[in-house]
């Protein structure tokens, strides 16, 4: 369960095939505007590897030890899962790692492609410098290759509106 008290504010969402395929358009569409990925070493692969493979530039920084001076909140956003990909559980930093860069005012995109697969608490996604929200279906029902997944932004992206028609109507 998230707790998510200002989804209002992100208007645009895209039934996707998997969180993994938004995950890649808005990348994509991040990387045509010059920002920089920020991922914490260790993070979901597919974060880096999807950046590296659109020639993104890519940053990696230490979960527990961020150095923010090195961080520019005009050109750096931040993808990071919650549950963490890094061990499979609940970040217990999240909360402090939110509040620091809201208050820093850099943007976070927050994968919650694991969001169901265990019992947890509610996740708080209220911050306002929360861009973006990913989530996948298809672990949560088990049906991994019925590809069910989406986002919600807070800025429209081009390159997910012909999901709004094209949408996987099998695994839905």
């Amino acid at each position: 369960e998230a707790n998510i008290s200002s989804i209002e504010d992100l208007n645009f969402g895209y039934p996707t095939n998997g969180a993994s395929e938004a995950i890649f358009m808005q990348l994509t569409h991040l990387n045509s505007k010059g920002k920089r990925l920020v991922v914490f070493k260790e993070e979901y692969e597919g974060y880096s590897m999807f950046a590296k493979n659109i020639n993104m530039p890519l940053f990696f920084v230490d979960r527990d030890n961020v150095e923010w001076s090195l961080i520019n909140p005009i050109n750096d956003v931040f993808f990071i899962s919650q549950p963490s990909s890094i061990d499979g559980n609940i970040w217990n930093g999240f909360d402090n790692f939110m509040q620091s860069t809201q208050d820093k005012g850099i943007s976070v995109y927050i994968d919650l492609a694991y969001v169901g697969l265990f019992e947890h608490e509610a996740i708080k996604l209220n911050y306002k410098n929360i861009d973006g929200i990913f989530f996948s279906l298809s672990k949560i029902f088990g049906v991994y290759y019925h590809r069910i997944g989406g986002c919600f932004l807070r800025e429209e992206n081009p390159l997910l509106w012909p999901m709004l028609w094209f949408k996987n109507l099998n695994s839905i």
